[in-house]
């Protein structure tokens, strides 16, 4: 789920080398944030520099992938007689091994800690099939590491028991998948790997609604202090990409128990008194297929509240799931305040047209570009001056507008590991000696 923040300061074209405290100041969770990012950038990017934009310890470099097991490789990984059985099962049903270690993408180490399944990472479906269609197209497979938020609804152990119900800080979670992808002889690894980094290509703009006259004052009329967030729902290009929104950075979540028909149980939450669930709210069904798969969570609209029972209608109907399966997909709810139809909608000029968002805040998608499920953008809201805090971009001549951002995450850092050819399976990672070595 997404931390309860009150805003990202972090930009580097600000060029900050750390952030200095002040006597007798108020702390902000903002300035510690801003402080740990900085410094993680330039960890990061002395990384990129030094090893390149992907690679591993010659002594510990994980990630080798096999499609059989050798006595040999079966001492070195320390398998036991009843995991080696296993694994030499799956491997002959045409599974793939992953060997521990670290690997750099992009900065960020991704590491395995024990021999794991591809079959065996979490949120995979279909694995059998996406294996035997990447290995019959001479596929590739790839790395693909990221970050994720976690709370206490992932993590109950943040909670101390000494607090009661009262949560503290949340975490940062670096976490990896291995992606399959079709394709041929010809296919360039490298290039593919760098099609799947970073973020989408779109932009957002936002600003408050302008006055129109002396009764209408315009700026963000909303009384409370907030971080509205804007996120893809499904990606695509123009007129494809469909959004949501949040006033508060989407992070309120329950536990979901059970779904039959249009109803679905949650587990009480200490939300149910201070944010409760509201009719024409919409709820997003988050399980781990969602968070490390490529599909996209079902959005539902909230119809009626029954306590813990919340009836939803839905484009698509809702799968059964009992409490066992709902248990083991870890599947949770999150609430969002709208669902949007389009990322483009054009005005009378045919240009992109500003879309209301919510107490006289507007937003506006650019025509161009490719928009990826997930990507997001975040619009601090004060009442303390009717305003929003968003960069101001200056033309050549004339006034000042809006600044066009790009998403501020999530940044996926991709590289190559393995190809086959020829029905074999051919390491791609590259491999670094330490330099006092």
């Amino acid at each position: 789920m997404y931390a309860d923040v009150s805003r990202d300061t972090f930009d580097t074209l600000n060029r900050y080398s750390r952030v200095l405290q002040q006597q007798g100041r108020l702390l902000l969770d903002a300035d510690f944030n801003e402080q740990a990012e900085i410094l993680l950038h330039q960890v990061r990017a002395l990384a990129v520099d030094l090893i390149g934009a992907h690679g591993g310890p010659v002594s510990g470099c994980g990630f080798a992938l096999r499609d059989a097991l050798s006595d040999e490789v079966a001492g070195r990984l320390n398998l036991d007689a009843e995991r080696r059985q296993q694994v030499e099962h799956a491997l002959a049903n045409g599974d793939l091994l992953i060997g521990p270690g670290r690997y750099y993408v992009g900065g960020l180490m991704a590491e395995c800690t024990v021999p794991l399944l591809f079959s065996e990472q979490r949120g995979v479906l279909g694995g059998a099939e996406s294996l035997h269609a990447a290995r019959a197209s001479d596929g590739l497979v790839l790395l693909d590491a990221w970050e994720r938020e976690i709370t206490v609804a992932e993590a109950p152990g943040l909670l101390d028991p000494a607090l009661g119900t009262v949560d503290a800080c949340a975490r940062v979670q670096l976490v990896w998948q291995l992606r399959l992808v079709e394709g041929g002889a010809s296919d360039d690894p490298e290039s593919m790997a760098r099609q799947r980094c970073g973020t989408g290509s779109g932009q957002l703009q936002a600003r408050t609604r302008p006055g129109t006259d002396p009764a209408s004052a315009g700026g963000y009329t909303g009384a409370e202090n907030q971080l509205y967030r804007v996120e893809i729902q499904h990606g695509g290009g123009v007129g494809q990409a469909k959004w949501k929104w949040s006033r508060d950075n989407a992070v309120a979540s329950w536990q979901v128990r059970a779904i039959s028909g249009q109803e679905i149980q949650i587990a009480p939450s200490r939300l149910d008194e201070t944010a409760p669930l509201q009719v024409g709210q919409w709820l997003e069904l988050v399980d781990d297929a969602t968070v490390f798969g490529d599909a996209p969570a079902q959005l539902c609209k909230v119809v009626r509240c029954n306590g813990d029972h919340v009836f939803v209608e839905s484009a698509r109907t809702l799968p059964e799931i009992s409490s066992d399966l709902a248990e083991a997909r870890y599947l949770r709810a999150r609430r969002w305040d709208a669902a949007c139809v389009s990322c483009v909608a054009e005005d009378d000029d045919g240009d992109p047209a500003w879309v209301p968002l919510d107490n006289g805040i507007e937003v506006r998608f650019s025509s161009a570009g490719i928009y990826r499920s997930g990507d997001y953008w975040l619009i601090p809201a004060r009442p303390a001056t009717g305003n929003i805090d968003w960069p101001e971009q200056r033309a050549t001549s004339g006034p000042t507008s809006p600044a066009s951002l790009a998403p501020r995450g999530p940044v996926h850092h991709v590289a190559p590991l393995a190809r086959w050819g020829n029905n074999r399976l051919v390491d791609l990672r590259r491999q670094f000696r330490p330099l006092a070595g």
